[in-house]
């Protein structure tokens, strides 16, 4: 899926220290020192976007946007013309 951070590849459903958690990876990242490495979120059923998952553990926080810091939702554009 593509995401904020780069594109997430969801591996599945497992349980981590007794507690339901995504397993996702990063095949494509923004910080390229998180590409093809493993990370954790919250299981939460009812999610259905990557910006809607929470770190599972403090390791896990480096892949996920600081707290209360939203993706832009556009990327500015200025056109200027020549005459």
């Amino acid at each position: 899926m593509s995401c904020f951070p780069g594109k997430c590849h969801v591996l599945g459903v497992m349980e981590f220290r007794g507690k339901k958690a995504f397993a996702l990876e990063l095949l494509q990242a923004r910080n390229p020192d998180l590409v093809r490495r493993s990370c954790f979120a919250m299981y939460d059923p009812l999610a259905t976007w990557y910006d809607q998952l929470e770190p599972f553990s403090a390791a896990d926080e480096p892949f996920f946007l600081e707290p209360g810091a939203a993706p832009p939702r556009h990327v500015p554009l200025t056109i200027s013309a020549t005459a």
